[in-house]
């Protein structure tokens, strides 16, 4: 898999300046379509009503209208509220591997499932391109494509 670093605006410093743009090989995306489809039907049985993301037919900005409306509900009443708002900044980035398949086994996955989650994955290798110029191969560790 080739990895391209998409400079984000025109006076770059750092390396966050960057977006890295992947070039994924067709079998990887047969694969992952593939997997993607079959997961599709059991969606509704293995994340919560409550989601409001990642899911068809609903929007996450529905989760910005439920807060707005229970912050103003709590404010009419007069009562004590605590709310906490978070985003985990590149959440997708950070994603344990072993940590991902055991839930998945914990939330009843099979075997097999659970090896074609581990094979796309983790037989990622990257090369970087910098002006054109491939770097070495290396492997990830964490993070999902």
């Amino acid at each position: 898999m080739f990895l391209s670093l998409i400079p984000k605006k025109e006076e770059v410093e750092d390396l966050r300046d960057f977006r890295p743009i992947s070039l994924v090989g067709s079998v990887y995306k047969l694969l992952a379509k593939v997997l993607a489809n079959r997961l599709k039907l059991v969606m509704g049985e293995v994340i919560s009503y409550s989601q409001q993301a990642v899911i068809q037919g609903k929007q996450i900005l529905n989760a910005i209208l439920i807060a707005n409306e229970t912050l103003d509900f709590r404010l009419k009443d007069n009562k004590s509220s605590l709310f906490l708002k978070m985003d985990i900044k590149k959440a997708f980035d950070h994603v344990n591997w072993d940590f991902l398949m055991e839930v998945m086994s914990k939330m009843g996955f099979g075997h097999r499932w659970i090896n074609w989650m581990k094979w796309c994955c983790s037989t990622a290798t990257f090369l970087i391109l910098i002006n054109g110029s491939p770097s070495s191969f290396f492997r990830s560790s964490r993070g999902l494509r």
